[in-house]
């Protein structure tokens, strides 16, 4: 991994929407107010999972293997 790549647990920019086979979840749609990622203990180390809020309540948490995170384009970034 290069130095300019943040990892997925660590990269603070605002995520617009994870993506997967069958899953799609998206700010903006169906209450959702943010996605944020964050680690959980896996078996060798941290597992990319993402919460999902609405509003300030934790909708869900979703494991982020194998699906596809899409961030919000923003001047600042």
């Amino acid at each position: 991994m290069t130095k300019d790549i943040e990892q997925l647990i660590y990269d603070d920019r605002p995520i617009e929407a994870i993506v997967g086979n069958t899953l799609t979840i998206r700010v903006g749609e169906g209450g959702v107010t943010r996605i944020v990622a964050y680690g959980e203990n896996g078996v060798m180390g941290l597992m990319p999972w993402a919460a999902v809020y609405k509003g300030e309540f934790l909708w869900k948490r979703v494991d982020l293997a194998g699906m596809m995170v899409i961030y919000k384009e923003s001047a600042g970034w």
